[in-house]
């Protein structure tokens, strides 16, 4: 499984999925976060591999 952790939500999903999927399948708009991994970030098309940990951090913007 691969994890997922958004703010201090933990998230579980199959791997072989793109993040792009996976994001739209637990209802996260994409635009709405940064994901990383082991502090790099990813691109959309990134395909999740099991075992890895995804941290999402969330992008605020103001004016």
């Amino acid at each position: 499984m691969v994890t997922i952790i958004l703010r201090r939500k933990v998230f579980e999903i199959r791997p072989g999925m793109t993040l792009l999927s996976s994001l739209s399948k637990l209802g996260i708009l994409p635009e709405s976060v940064l994901a990383t991994r082991n502090g790099d970030m990813l691109t959309e098309d990134e395909i999740l591999v099991d075992g890895e940990t995804i941290t999402l951090i969330e992008v605020i913007s103001g004016g």
